[in-house]
């Protein structure tokens, strides 16, 4: 499993480096907090400078809960495309479909979740480099332990580039 973790950190972040070759602003790294269960964060990237002000997305999290049967966690890859409509100067609301591959730990199991569903939120992009966002992923995970709906909310703050 530390195997599989490993490769999955080294694939986000050689595609991240690989994506990262462009002009100014047309990409966005920081985190996503919030979570499908309990707590959870995750680094968030953004590729933008498509046509029409569209994007994509693709976040590595991690979420963890506790109850009183035990602790348990969930880390994930989640990529979303999204379509961005401006609202006023800076301010753009987006929507999009998107899919996940998870591995949940937890009742000394472990499996992995496969799923599809979508994003919807706000984002403000300041004069500076900074970028604050809130939205909502609903996910349906058909694939795993047991089929399963989850969503979550979060707060984002990303540095544009």
């Amino acid at each position: 499993m530390k195997k599989f973790i490993i490769a999955l950190i080294a694939v986000f972040a050689l595609s991240t480096a690989a994506m990262a070759q462009g002009n100014s602003e047309k990409y966005a790294i920081g985190l996503r907090l919030g979570g499908a269960y309990g707590w959870g964060a995750e680094v968030s990237f953004h590729l933008g400078g498509l046509p029409n002000l569209n994007r994509v997305e693709l976040d590595l999290g991690w979420n963890g809960w506790s109850d009183p049967n035990g602790h348990y966690g969930y880390l994930n890859l989640t990529g979303v495309y999204h379509w961005r409509w401006n609202i006023v100067a800076g301010l753009h609301w987006f929507v999009g479909p998107g899919a996940n591959l998870g591995l949940w730990t937890g009742y000394d199991k472990a499996y992995f979740d496969l799923g599809v569903g979508g994003q919807i939120g706000l984002e403000y992009d300041f004069d500076f480099p900074l970028q604050l966002t809130i939205d909502y992923r609903p996910m349906y995970n058909f694939l795993g332990y047991h089929p399963h709906y989850h969503h979550s909310a979060a707060l984002g703050v990303r540095y544009r580039f």
